[in-house]
């Protein structure tokens, strides 16, 4: 199955920033409903490495579905847990995007 992005695949947004002088990607938008928001990633940390690999801008993160890819995160507290992430098989081959939870309060 091929690539997709971490808005559809994780439903997170990740931006570029700056930090001490080196590029960084930081989760910006995290959807409660999504596999990301799950395991417990936030808006504001830092994505470090992505499948024991260091993450760094430009580069797009991409997934494939159905996987459960380790990232190594920077918590805005300062830890930096190590977190899997699992994503569902999607509902349709032809459209491969990870559908979040609605969100109720």
């Amino acid at each position: 199955m091929r690539n997709i992005p971490a808005r559809h695949a994780i439903n997170a947004t990740l931006q570029r920033i700056g930090v001490n002088g080196d590029a960084c990607c930081m989760f910006q938008d995290v959807h409660r409903g999504g596999p990301a928001f799950a395991a417990g990633i936030r808006p504001g940390d830092l994505l470090l490495e992505y499948g024991g690999r260091e993450v760094r801008p430009p580069n797009d993160l991409t997934f494939s579905v159905g996987e459960s890819p380790s990232l190594l995160i920077k918590k805005l507290r300062g830890e930096v847990p190590k977190v899997n992430v699992q994503l569902p098989m999607p509902k349709s081959q032809k459209h491969p995007l990870t559908a979040p939870q609605a969100v109720t309060n």
